[in-house]
């Protein structure tokens, strides 16, 4: 997902344009659903994307860091949290963690122990045939 998907996403979400959330520091002059919807994007592009504030603030119009992070501190505010604003928007929410089938199942420590006596006697067992075949060798020459 990328910043753009984001903020396309909440612009969708709020019923507004893309374009209105970045629109450049120093025309905007947008009523109060324009402004939450930013907020909330600029949120979320951090959240989800680990952007640094000025690379945020570049994406929207060229803010200063300083309102990016009054911004994101307003919309977490609002929200309740940025869990809030996770799943308040479909398809946002954090990835699900793979499922535990690929996991090996964890053994105990017997069936650690019963492996280690196995590959010791297999391990044994090789040794002694190695030196079997030294003798052998030895003596026929």
């Amino acid at each position: 997902m990328t910043a753009r998907d984001i903020i396309a996403r909440v612009a969708h979400a709020r019923d507004l344009q893309s374009d209105q959330l970045q629109k450049p520091a120093e025309r905007v002059h947008d009523d109060a659903d324009v402004k939450r919807a930013r907020s909330e994007a600029m949120a979320l592009v951090r959240d989800r994307l680990g952007y640094s504030l000025p690379k945020i603030a570049r994406l929207f119009g060229g803010y200063h860091h300083s309102s990016v992070i009054a911004a994101i501190r307003r919309a977490n505010k609002r929200a309740g949290g940025i869990e809030a604003l996770r799943s308040m928007l479909v398809g946002l929410a954090p990835p699900a963690p793979p499922p535990k089938a690929f996991e090996k199942p964890r053994a105990s420590n017997q069936d650690v122990l019963d492996e280690l006596r196995t590959l010791r006697a297999e391990l044994r067992d090789a040794l002694m045939e190695t030196e079997r075949r030294s003798r052998e060798k030895a003596d026929a020459a």
